[in-house]
């Protein structure tokens, strides 16, 4: 899971339920670990699964190394609707999709498969969302895929394609 601070509406009320939903799983014995990345009045980890990941400046932890946590996460909290969705994505990694998110491309897929979340979403229901998502290979793979179709020019290798473009364009 990633997320930047908690103060933007909702967040923190959508944290505590995803929290909730990890800590279920937990609490039927399985390994359920969560990453959290620090920040001024953050709280560390409540449970010996927490992992806390600690800016070491003022610019906070480099791109490359967010990149490799989120590569080995199961699943991204995206509690905005939007962060990190592309990276996580791409790297095989499905994100929570709530209503009114930035881009209604991740709405849409979830929505199709019955994963979408709402304002306000209970923690019953986000359980089962987490839950699906975690242990239920096949609908996993399935609404990865589907992402990745979506978000096909986010692929590094179309990127890197896409630029080597715009770089002959330039000193053409």
């Amino acid at each position: 899971s990633t997320m930047r601070g908690t103060d933007a509406h909702g967040r923190a009320e959508r944290f505590a339920a995803v929290y909730s939903a990890v800590n279920r799983l937990r609490s039927r014995g399985l390994t359920v670990p969560f990453t959290w990345i620090a920040s001024d009045g953050s709280c560390a980890g409540r449970h010996d699964q927490d992992r806390v990941l600690v800016p070491r400046d003022a610019w906070g932890i480099p791109y490359n190394e967010i990149r490799a946590v989120m590569g080995d996460c199961g699943l991204n909290a995206a509690l905005d609707g939007w962060s990190n969705v592309l990276d996580c994505t791409v790297l095989g990694v499905p994100s929570l999709a709530w209503a009114g998110g930035i881009d209604s491309t991740i709405a849409e897929v979830a929505t199709r498969m019955g994963l979408l979340l709402d304002d306000g979403s209970s923690v019953e229901r986000v359980s089962d969302v987490v839950e699906r998502l975690l242990l239920d290979d096949m609908l996993r793979c399935a609404y990865v895929n589907e992402l990745q179709d979506r978000f096909a020019d986010h692929i590094e290798a179309v990127t890197v394609r896409l630029f080597d473009q715009i770089v002959a364009r330039v000193i053409a």
